[in-house]
């Protein structure tokens, strides 16, 4: 408001006050457009926040899952490890028990009377 020359508040006239008005109608319909505009955004981000938590919970439990799995893998694979080392041995031991025949390939024929079949040594 504007002040007269000796102190005394002069009146703002109407045209100034319709357009004050005007101006903060039209900022406050501005305003109502982007609070709108916020809201829906917002709601598209918290929906989308929801769906990120469900696929982290869902990955989490794969990986869970497959945690199992590789421990179980794993223990597995120990086993078997040390059944092939045991078998291996057993392998070596029976290998050096076996002996091959010093006897030697004969001239004679096989079997033993003309007319019967018989079978060579090897």
């Amino acid at each position: 408001m504007a002040k007269a020359f000796q102190g005394i508040e002069q009146r703002p006239s109407a045209a100034s006050t319709i357009s004050e008005i005007l101006r903060l109608r039209a900022k406050n319909e501005r305003l109502r457009a982007e609070t709108k505009r916020v809201k829906a955004e917002t709601k598209r981000v918290e929906a989308r926040r929801a769906a990120m938590e469900a696929e982290t919970k869902r990955l989490l439990a794969e990986q869970e899952r497959l945690d199992t799995q590789s421990a179980d893998l794993e223990a597995e694979k120990k086993r078997l490890l040390a059944r092939c080392a045991a078998l291996e041995a057993k392998k070596e031991r029976m290998e050096a028990r076996r002996t091959k025949s010093t006897r030697g390939r004969s001239d004679k024929g096989s079997g033993g009377q003309p007319g019967h079949s018989g079978a060579t040594l090897r």
